[in-house]
């Protein structure tokens, strides 16, 4: 029977191939690798080819290490790297003899420390701790070490230890000895080490909790009444155990599933709102509590889903989007219990929509099928009440993709005064014209502009600005450099420059740099080198500035500094430290993924001209229907620097706009820009100077009304003809129009 148990299940092993778990080993290196002769070479240190054996090699490498021949020591290392072998077999070549894994550890952290052995140490550490993983993994191994738990103390205790390495990975064979039940000892050593294993057998055990006979569901919930793993404030297997509180089909199950939730200070009466504790664990993940992801350094996490025909499945999901799944897969669990929750709904979209940004590229999502809507679909058919607040949470948490999505769903579902009433005191649309981020601003600008309100509200005086302003920076990214050293700062100004952002002036602080900071159109990227001190600053400045609040920062530390700050922002979304020492090339990697994760994909030369395109329309729509909220004239100042700095379509788009704001500076500039260009151009400008004076009258400077009679009596063609049509609508005095009467021209 025991046999039977241990043998069971290895099919288990097919299910976790295909989702890339094993790291296949290290590329071999090409080229052939000198290596020194240290000493002779006895017989069995070389194979049947003559060649040093890779144990020779790895020992000679621990040899050197230990006496610090750094060059030898490498030059080992990287014949070692260099016969390709897989995790698995390293781990072996290692244990081969009991003080041979010591003598390895002992010469990994020796080499970790030396500057030279650094990179090749790490190497060998990664390919010997994945062989562990591999082979603890296996289910075969996972199985032979179960049968192991009812044997002598000392292969139980190797046993236990084995199988705990394995972690979540070996719960499905452990959960079959209990189904099973092949005898009570084994029972009862599985038991005792599934509690012991802790978080790691809840998520997986719960899973199975709804699918496993009576007497297994009254072992579980005693298991998980133990473990007492929690999240957000709640015990993790409690929705679980409360839905078998109240649904369990006999009442040895119900009862045993109060009493365990008893335990717990939840109270299973029979009016429990299931779907809320349902919910609660979403908002758990929703926030990336780091108690709900058991393997944070990998790139695979396990969602469990149990079938009694075929157990306990795990599937391999990518870490990027693990919490979104799980949290969508909770918030549908909870709609499915409660359809009219519109908490759980709003957090299934907004999760969505995460997902879809996070999601790797390349990667095909077992648990999202490619027949499924996009993540828009879903947010713009849930309606405006569910999107604004996903764009509420989103501001909040100065999650700025998610939040621009929810924008955009917003542009397509909602319109007229819903867009700007929010959803009582909280009005996510108009807070979005504060965000720090631009693009934030102006889609919300966008949005707000396009449904022609018929009066105005709070923040309408803060549209027309920031749409007119985007004309001339919608596709500019801007960074800052805070460092003390004046040639780094030069350094670290390039990093930025090839990353895609536009650097200011750096500074030893923000707080010095506040002038820079006011000035610009805005800071989209920081960049820190410095002590801890000097960082914990930086962090605490830019996130009480409110246009720096959502500004992501690159930290540059001292070694010591870190190691004591990486885990208290591991998992800051904004933030990204990296080690003194890395080079230039390294610290712009670490830019633009952070770049792309806080801000997006850098706007495009087409995507500017798009948002210039769509900008300009609006305000040209504001312009033309005498807008009561917006006030156009707000745009001229912005407008009339644009005026310089574009040309083309998007020029003659602006100056249209120009033409309808009643203001002398307007038509001026209107006008300067007409006799600064040359050919077609001009003559467009001097139209759009004629259609500003038939709407409000003369503006111009005298320099530029003489200007245009010299254009009109002296000038060839069409432009001759351009000025004249200004000079009948800016209606000269006669005085001005006898010498070209007078001149026959």
């Amino acid at each position: 029977m025991v046999r039977a148990a241990r043998n069971r299940r290895l099919a288990f092993s097919g299910r976790f191939s295909r989702f890339g778990f094993s790291v296949m080993g290290l590329a071999v290196v090409a080229g052939a690798l000198a290596l020194p002769a240290p000493r002779p070479a006895l017989a069995q240190d070389s194979d049947s080819t003559g060649e040093l054996t890779t144990q020779t090699l790895l020992d000679d490498f621990i040899h050197f290490v230990l006496i610090r021949n750094d060059e030898l020591a490498e030059s080992y290392a990287n014949a070692i790297i260099k016969r390709g072998l897989s995790p698995i077999e390293f781990v072996g070549l290692v244990e081969d003899s009991p003080r041979a894994a010591q003598r390895f550890d002992d010469a990994i952290r020796k080499a970790m420390v030396v500057g030279p052995l650094e990179g090749v140490a790490s190497e060998l550490n990664n390919l010997f701790n994945q062989g562990r993983l591999d082979r603890a993994r296996d289910p075969n191994e996972i199985a032979r070490n179960i049968g192991f738990l009812d044997d002598n103390p000392r292969a139980r205790m190797l046993a236990r230890e084995r199988i705990a390495f394995a972690r979540e990975y070996a719960v499905p064979q452990l959960l079959e000895v209990l189904i099973a039940r092949p005898n009570p000892v084994l029972e009862g050593h599985v038991r005792k080490l599934l509690v012991d294993m802790g978080p790691d057998a809840v998520a997986p055990l719960c899973a199975a909790l709804d699918g496993v006979d009576a007497v297994t569901q009254e072992q579980l919930l005693v298991i998980l009444g133990q473990i007492r793993h929690e999240a957000g404030g709640l015990p993790v297997a409690a929705p679980y155990v409360a839905r078998l509180a109240k649904e369990a089909p006999t009442d040895t199950v119900r009862v045993e599933a109060r009493r365990e939730m008893n335990k717990w200070g939840v109270t299973a009466s029979s009016d429990i709102d299931i779907s809320n504790l349902f919910l609660s664990l979403a908002r758990a993940y929703a926030s990336n509590s780091r108690s709900l992801t058991r393997f944070p350094d990998e790139d695979y996490q396990l969602v469990w889903s149990y079938q009694p025909q075929s157990g306990l499945v795990a599937t391999g999901v990518r870490t990027e989007v693990f919490d979104e799944m799980q949290t969508m897969a909770l918030a549908e669990t909870a709609l499915g219990l409660n359809p009219d929750s519109d908490s759980a709904l709003e957090l299934w979209v907004a999760a969505n929509i995460s997902r879809e940004i996070e999601q790797p590229e390349g990667w095909t999502n077992p648990l999202w099928g490619a027949d499924r809507h996009n993540a828009d679909y879903y947010a713009v058919a849930a309606g405006p009440r569910v999107t604004q607040n996903v764009l509420d949470k989103a501001l909040r948490d100065f999650n700025t993709p998610v939040a621009r999505r929810a924008i955009a769903a917003l542009s397509e579902s909602a319109g007229g005064a819903g867009l700007w009433q929010g959803l009582g005191d909280r009005k996510p649309l108009l807070d979005a014209l504060r965000y720090p981020d631009r693009r934030v601003q102006l889609e919300a600008a966008l949005a707000l502009g396009g449904a022609n309100p018929s009066e105005a509200f709070p923040g309408s005086e803060r549209v027309t600005p920031i749409l007119a302003g985007a004309v001339r920076n919608a596709g500019s990214r801007y960074g800052i450099v805070i460092t003390r050293d004046a040639d780094r700062a030069n350094e670290l100004g390039s990093v930025l420059r090839d990353a895609g952002f536009e650097p200011l002036q750096a500074a030893d602080s923000l707080n010095n740099a506040s002038s820079t900071i006011v000035s610009a159109p805005g800071v989209d990227m920081i960049i820190v080198e410095g002590s801890g001190d000097m960082f914990l600053n930086t962090v605490a400045e830019a996130r009480s500035n409110s246009r720096l609040q959502a500004t992501p920062i690159v930290a540059v530390l001292p070694f010591t500094a870190y190691n004591e700050q990486i885990p208290r922002f591991e998992r800051e979304p904004l933030v990204e430290l990296r080690r003194e020492g890395i080079t230039t090339q390294s610290i712009g990697s670490t830019v633009k993924a952070l770049a792309m994760k806080a801000l997006g994909a850098p706007v495009t030369q087409e995507e500017a001209l798009g948002y210039a395109r769509a900008t300009l329309r609006t305000l040209h729509d504001i312009a033309v229907g005498g807008s009561a909220a917006y006030n156009i004239a707000d745009a001229a100042q912005p407008l009339i620097a644009a005026l310089d700095e574009t040309s083309g379509e998007i020029r003659l788009l602006v100056a249209d706009v120009l033409s309808r704001i009643r203001q002398t500076r307007a038509q001026v500039a209107l006008m300067d820009a007409a006799m600064n260009a040359e050919g077609s151009e001009r003559i467009a400008l001097l139209d759009k100077v004629a259609d500003s004076a038939k709407r409000y009258g003369d503006m111009l400077d005298e320099r530029q009304v003489r200007w245009i009679v010299d254009l009109a009596g002296d000038g060839d063609g069409d432009e001759a003809t351009a000025a004249a049509a200004l000079i009948g609508s800016l209606n000269l005095p006669e005085n001005r129009l006898v010498p070209l009467i007078l001149s026959g021209e």
